[in-house]
């Protein structure tokens, strides 16, 4: 995935140096990202799978990242993007060998994420496939920094904050509670139960491989 989505940023770069675009993709309107279904992208299958539509979410966001300057931005202030969660609903499959658009744009963003809707889209005649939600933080070190800043940094100062939170966002946020408190859930009793093996264990309750550390008594 890292080879690919280098190639992504350095797609956008050069698309930046030959045609650089107005300002404002990704925030005043949406960055087009064009691809077609590739047989690795649907497991050889017929259709494009799941994990293949987040990953084209975070590959269309590289592309805009080097075409707009994002990159040149967080390069000169050793800024970088960390990806918090990520969702998607699929509505109509996507054919192997099929051509379709991602449609990226930060649709709200407050003191520390920016929350970006990605939609997949057929080319011709704009019909919605999928539907993809990716909440990003912006650090320096391990420090949080303010989206606004970077907003300034790439030419749009006067982006007006929304004074409501959107309703996709408030249902993602809501979705994401769920799948924390279920991930949380699974790990503790992961670590309970290796803990309670008798034999060796090639993962342990203290194993690197459990996203949460077991609370000790």
């Amino acid at each position: 995935m890292i080879p690919r989505n280098l190639w992504h940023m350095a797609s956008g770069l050069v698309r930046r140096k030959i045609t650089k675009p107005e300002p404002g993709a990704l925030y005043l309107y949406p960055s087009v990202w064009r691809s077609r279904a590739g047989l690795k992208d649907c497991n050889f299958g017929d259709k494009l799978t799941e994990n293949a539509f987040l990953r084209h979410m975070e590959l269309s966001v590289w592309y805009a990242c080097g075409s707009m300057g994002l990159l040149h931005a967080c390069a000169r202030n050793r800024w970088y993007f960390v990806f918090g969660s990520q969702g998607v609903r699929v509505f109509k499959d996507i054919k192997a060998f099929q051509a379709y658009e991602v449609h990226s744009r930060v649709i709200y963003w407050d003191d520390d994420w920016q929350f970006l809707l990605a939609q997949f889209k057929c080319p011709e005649t704009g019909e919605l496939y999928a539907e993809g939600m990716s909440r990003v933080m912006l650090r320096q070190g391990r420090e949080r920094v303010n989206p606004r800043l970077l907003h300034e940094d790439i030419g749009l100062p006067n982006l007006v904050d929304k004074e409501e939170v959107p309703e996709l966002v408030q249902k993602f946020l809501a979705w994401d509670a769920v799948a924390d408190k279920s991930m949380k859930r699974t790990a503790d009793m992961n670590a309970i139960r290796y803990a309670n093996r008798k034999g060796p264990a090639v993962l342990s309750a203290y194993s690197m491989n459990l996203p949460f550390a077991m609370k000790q008594e």
